[in-house]
């Protein structure tokens, strides 16, 4: 018996609807809180250079460091929300996120930049994905990417609603204000979403005798995962997809600006990736359903090696627009099939575990390529030359993920 079709006992908890689908709304609203806060650090970038009087370089580094920060984080995050539940994980990570756009808000120096988003916000971005994501693949096995798609479309929603509302709120309160009440709400609705997260349907169905995991799905340790090479072929897809996958999020409103427009034409950029990434959680959870995670993983890098190699050659705003939109689709399905590639390959027993050891290798690469882009951007006068790595790298994704294969356990 699937999770997704349980026994009366499992529905009567909420009034006759699946539990599974509560924590997948209650998950959206984590992810849209915590990745809004992420993602808003772009609008407020220009506002950190000007007061602080900080080149591109300097002023993406604390970006960078958050990335490399909560990606590394993944480990802990992971293991311990296979042994502790995703509610206390992610209850900590809403103090610390509210905590750290405070920090951002009082900022007079470099140094306050790598506090407030290299560590707090650093720490406290390492418990929305692996956390939910590993709890949505324990909740369900035949709709699994339906369910992660569902979930995954709250960053995409972060990325359409919050860099605006970052944008409004600076014209009412000013940069330092807006930093506040963004830290200070956001904060607080991740907090009281993970209130209602619960780990996996056995903890409630325990009593009326029925297992979380079904009996017959095999499922590796991560010490047994790290011994095949569908492990490191499954990173190494991962490590060079992700490892320019976030510097549009952190520098495409500097983008804009570089080639002449307003900043809030690169705000409209980056809502537009958001927009898309809407309509491309859902359709990558549905080919990932239908034609397999394969397909799924060649649809989503084929279309950021496309959307790198558009960013590259046009300047128009709106031929930006289409390219912004290539970019979104791609990315977020990247980020949405992730868990059910994991699960899919390894099992859910330690899905969390195994995830978050991946995502710390993988995720961390992002770092560098945030750093990077502002690097090249500082010396070569323009963002070109990072966005041509972008789709050579996912390029050379392709090719590891034709080569990746489910292992067989003895």
């Amino acid at each position: 018996m699937s999770d997704d079709t349980p026994p009366d006992a499992a529905r009567a908890e909420s009034g006759g609807i699946y539990y599974g689908w509560v924590i997948v709304v209650l998950s959206f609203v984590v992810v849209l809180a915590s990745y809004g806060l992420l993602f808003s650090y772009a609008v407020f970038a220009p506002s950190f250079a000007e007061a602080l009087s900080l080149d591109a370089a300097a002023v993406s580094a604390p970006f960078s460091v958050c990335v490399a920060t909560y990606a590394i984080l993944g480990l802990v995050t992971g293991r311990m929300t296979d042994r502790w539940g995703p509610r206390p994980v992610i209850l900590g990570g809403a103090v610390l996120l509210a905590a750290g756009y405070v920090v951002l808000s009082q900022a007079t120096a470099l140094w306050h930049l790598f506090l407030g988003m290299s560590v707090l916000v650093g720490i406290g971005m390492s418990t929305p994905y692996i956390p939910t994501s590993a709890t949505i693949v324990r909740w369900f096995v035949a709709k699994r990417g339906l369910a992660l798609a569902w979930v995954s479309m709250g960053s995409g929603l972060s990325i359409v609603a919050m860099p605006p509302a970052a944008l409004e709120l600076m014209e009412w309160l000013g940069w330092r204000g807006a930093l506040v009440a963004m830290g200070l709400f956001l904060g607080g609705a991740m907090a009281l979403a993970a209130l209602g997260i619960r780990r996996d349907p056995g903890q409630s169905l325990a009593a009326a005798g029925h297992a979380a995991l079904p009996p017959d799905e095999v499922s590796w340790t991560l010490q047994e995962a790290r011994r095949t090479a569908a492990f490191w072929v499954m990173c190494a897809v991962y490590f060079l997809s992700w490892g320019v996958m976030f510097f549009p999020y952190a520098q495409l409103v500097a983008v804009g600006v570089d080639l002449g427009f307003e900043r809030a034409d690169g705000v409209g950029l980056l809502s537009a990736v958001g927009l898309a990434g809407l309509a491309g959680r859902p359709a990558i959870g549905w080919i990932s359903d239908k034609a397999g995670i394969k397909a799924a993983m060649y649809t989503m890098l084929a279309a950021q090696a496309l959307a790198f190699f558009c960013f590259s050659q046009w300047q128009s705003l709106p031929m930006l627009y289409v390219a912004a939109v290539l970019f979104g689709m791609g990315a977020s399905a990247g980020v949405t099939i992730y868990p059910a590639v994991v699960g899919g390959i390894f099992g859910r027993a330690h899905v969390g575990t195994i995830a978050g050891f991946a995502f710390a290798f993988t995720c961390s690469a992002g770092s560098l390529g945030v750093f990077g882009a502002g690097w090249l951007r500082d010396h070569t006068g323009s963002y070109g030359l990072a966005f041509w790595c972008g789709a050579a790298a996912n390029l050379a994704a392709i090719g590891f993920a034709i080569m990746l294969r489910p292992p067989r356990k003895a």
